[in-house]
């Protein structure tokens, strides 16, 4: 019987220890990766798989996305949509508006490709992607040439609501989409400054 106890007590600490273990272990990928939106509307990745829109947003200039299949007709308009990072940050008591004041895209087309680009905010309340609200307040809707210099592009300044209601109605996602008619381009990463 004692026996029988043990087993069940080291049974009960090591699932524990292992619960423990594997929520951390998320809670600290969630912190690098958020579930953010990143979608290729164009599916180049089928052409190359070496060729994945997540490596917009990973800050290695070896990795690359490039544009080597037409948009496929969804109803969507632009051939990428990227969420790219929160306007605030949890300190640990309060959460902390990011002030961010430019993007930077580094393209590495061999030609210059003239590409139509949008900057928004997005309702970030819900965290899970399929909750989020559709709408999207545009900050910036131009159209730029790209070839291999990083062009930086200066956010307008923004209001993110009234401390009084914080966090809940401040809180947004700030993004990136871009489109082009040309079935070339590339991008080595998109940057929050």
């Amino acid at each position: 019987m004692n026996f029988i106890a043990s087993l069940i007590c080291i049974f009960i600490i090591s699932a524990n220890l292992f619960l423990y273990k594997n929520t951390k272990n998320k809670m600290e990928k969630y912190n690098q990766f958020p579930p953010f939106i990143l979608l290729d509307h164009t599916h180049s990745n089928r052409v190359n798989n070496n060729n994945k829109i997540s490596y917009l947003l990973d800050k290695n200039p070896k990795t690359i996305w490039k544009k080597e299949s037409p948009r496929i007709d969804t109803g969507w308009p632009f051939d990428i949509d990227l969420e790219i990072r929160l306007t605030h940050a949890y300190d640990g008591k309060i959460y902390k508006e990011r002030n961010f004041r430019s993007l930077e895209i580094f393209p590495c087309s061999d030609e210059v490709v003239e590409w139509e680009i949008e900057v928004y905010l997005r309702e970030a309340i819900n965290v899970d992607q399929e909750n989020r609200w559709p709408g999207d307040n545009v900050l910036i809707s131009k159209k730029i040439k790209l070839g291999k210099e990083k062009k930086i592009i200066q956010l307008p300044s923004y209001s993110l609501g009234d401390q009084q209601t914080f966090p809940s109605d401040n809180i947004r996602i700030i993004g990136f989409r871009a489109r082009t008619p040309e079935v070339k381009g590339c991008f080595q990463d998109i940057v929050l400054q």
